[in-house]
């Protein structure tokens, strides 16, 4: 598959996720929410997830496993999740993960109270990455997102 092909899909498939959680925030404010919870934002991510496997050679089983905290420092994995950030869109033109992207997304996509916990998490998961290397750097901050609080881990 040439470069723009690929280019196109992910277009289609963030397009795709978004329309996904946009439908949920819907369904949701329609039931008296506002925003979806964290179990259907992991479903809508799921196609993010299908599309950045084959992208990055990624080991299921390995990627399983971070679902129960795993996380190891493997190449593969780690460009997995930099694959699942430029998806969600939360790219700069730099190609690093832009913190205000991150916040308006959570905003867009949680109830008020949830967003908060949410945002305090990555907030602090944010300060702690190391590397400037964008593979690195999106898997040390979904690492520390899962040891912060699994219950709000949302990553497929």
């Amino acid at each position: 598959m040439n470069n723009n092909m690929q280019k196109n899909r992910v277009r289609y498939i963030s397009s795709a996720a978004f329309l996904t959680i946009a439908i949920l925030v819907a369904i949701n404010i329609q039931d008296g929410e506002a925003g979806a919870t964290i179990a259907q934002i992991r479903e809508s991510m799921k196609p993010i997830g299908d599309a950045c496997i084959p992208e990055t050679g990624v080991c299921e089983e390995m990627l399983a496993k971070t679902q129960q905290g795993e996380f190891p420092a493997d190449p593969e994995l780690q460009c997995y999740y930099a694959c699942v950030f430029r998806m969600m869109e939360v790219m700069n033109g730099n190609d690093q993960i832009d913190t205000d992207m991150v916040m308006d997304k959570i905003d867009a996509m949680l109830p008020e109270d949830l967003a908060q916990r949410v945002k305090e998490n990555s907030k602090i998961c944010f300060s702690k990455i190391t590397s400037n290397d964008l593979c690195v750097m999106s898997w040390e901050f979904t690492k520390c997102f899962y040891e912060l609080d699994s219950s709000l881990f949302f990553f497929p």
